[in-house]
């Protein structure tokens, strides 16, 4: 990111005291330089291979195999960046791109995206290099005559910072963005006027549909939206849930989370991917789980439960934290993805898991049954960018219904008496609280506790969004 407001060094990434070259040299040797940065290359190609469905966009998963550990983190950051400010991106590109971003091929539109997402929200990185690299990918992805066109308009993106202010909290303005840390104040206004419309200025700001925003202030006042949306443009964190009676010496340098208690749940993992791939390996019950993700399995830690299903397990991950909290209990998992039970079958061989087929029951109905349900991912949109953009009423319908469809599949294997425990990681009420009045209504049972979280914090503070409901049935 540069932070000169001199336009004649903003392609430098310093100043003109460093005795650069001048802005046509510049553009001489965008145009001419031939290697490109392999994290930058990776990136524009796995957004070249979705720009086409935008806003139906795929979950996205970036290859960085081939790629070192330096260029696999720089490549990540891209990557994640692009995602979480697709919509902001393309407000600034638009009026830059003469037959308009949408018009373009996805391979241009790929490389426009990936290059002003460095250009603006991200720092250190130098801008010469970001437009040369652009450059040279719209020449191969797309077609000779592209590199020109890719080079002007990145350029002309270098200009519209004013600068980084990273202490700053940020303040609705049209010329304001906020960063993951601080805010990015342009060169001129160039967001819808939050005092005109607030709900476009959020979208665009914060890189959300209107429609989602306007949700959300159906339910929250303008503040709280400002901070949900906030959130999900941050890096989130990442935490490891640790086993009961973890050493502390065994993992000394990651910031620790305690209970109330004063026990460690969980560390928040600064260290490189490598090392945390080791620790994790080191014991069974340790997990990638967000504090709010294990707040809602924390929620039947008291219920009496010798039997448990973890009807929706995923790859395990609750059904680790079900056997660490009921260590006594028979737990079953299963999945309906072929998949994921695979993985489940290999969990089990390192932990008492029984893995049930689908359509298979336990042996007895059990005292416990977790239905951690497919849901909007509206919790976790710092974590799964592309699900804000494929949000909408029908999107949200359909999974309501498939929500209910799980829940009447489900509750024949739960005994008399026993606990339904239902989670998600949305914030929407038609998943949440609604969903559980919906059970009280047509399956019967009682409402014990329920808890909405709300995404927040950042570093060791930050937390996932996420609802819980426990219905004595």
């Amino acid at each position: 990111m540069v932070n000169n407001t001199d336009p004649s060094t903003k392609l430098h990434g310093r100043g003109a005291a460093d005795g650069l070259e001048s802005r046509p040299q510049r553009c001489r040797y965008a145009l001419a330089m031939p290697a490109v940065n392999p994290a930058r290359r990776a990136v524009a190609e796995a957004i070249a291979r979705v720009a086409a469905r935008f806003p139906n966009l795929p979950p996205s998963h970036l290859d960085t195999a081939a790629l070192d550990p330096a260029d696999a983190a720089l490549a990540t950051a891209i990557h994640r960046t692009v995602l979480q400010r697709w919509l902001t991106l393309e407000h600034l590109l638009a009026p830059l791109v003469k037959p308009g971003l949408a018009r373009i091929e996805p391979a241009l539109r790929a490389v426009l995206l990936t290059g002003g997402a460095q250009l603006l929200f991200m720092d250190r990185l130098p801008a010469y290099a970001v437009v040369n690299d652009a450059a040279e990918l719209a020449r191969a992805m797309v077609r000779p005559r592209a590199a020109g066109l890719a080079n002007a308009v990145l350029r002309r993106v270098a200009e519209l910072p004013a600068r980084r202010e990273p202490d700053s909290d940020w303040h609705l303005a049209g010329d304001v963005l906020p960063l993951d840390a601080g805010v990015l104040r342009l060169a001129q206004p160039l967001l819808p006027d939050p005092a005109e419309r607030l709900d476009k200025h959020l979208a665009i700001a914060t890189s959300h549909p209107a429609r989602l925003i306007r949700r959300w202030l159906a339910h929250h006042d303008a503040d709280a939206v400002s901070a949900i949306a906030r959130q999900s443009i941050r890096t989130p964190s990442t935490f490891v849930a640790v086993e009961p009676g973890f050493d502390p010496a065994d993992a000394a340098d990651q910031p620790a989370i305690r209970d109330q208690r004063s026990e460690i749940t969980h560390l928040c993992w600064q260290a490189d991917h490598a090392s945390l791939t080791r620790f994790l390996a080191a014991q069974p019950l340790r997990r990638v789980q967000d504090p709010a993700s294990t707040a809602s399995v924390a929620a039947a830690r008291d219920l009496p439960a010798r039997t448990i299903l973890d009807y929706c397990a995923g790859r395990g991950t609750k059904t680790r934290q079900l056997l660490a909290e009921h260590p006594e209990a028979a737990v079953y998992a299963t999945d309906p993805d072929a998949a994921r039970r695979a993985e489940l079958h290999a969990l089990a061989r390192r932990l008492p898991i029984d893995v049930l087929e689908p359509g298979q029951r336990p042996p007895a109905p059990v005292d416990l049954l977790l239905l951690d349900v497919p849901c909007s991912n509206t919790g976790v949109l710092a974590r799964r960018p592309e699900a804000r953009y494929r949000f909408n009423d029908k999107s949200l319908a359909d999974v309501v219904a498939l929500q209910r469809q799980i829940i009447a599949a489900a509750l024949p294997s739960l005994k008399a008496g026993g606990h339904l425990l239902y989670a998600t990681c949305s914030i929407e009420p038609e998943e949440n609280h609604d969903q559980a009045r919906h059970v009280l209504q047509h399956h019967g049972g009682r409402l014990i506790a329920e808890r909405q979280i709300l995404p927040g914090g950042a570093g060791p503070a930050y937390h996932d969004g996420s609802y819980h409901a426990v219905v004595q049935w």
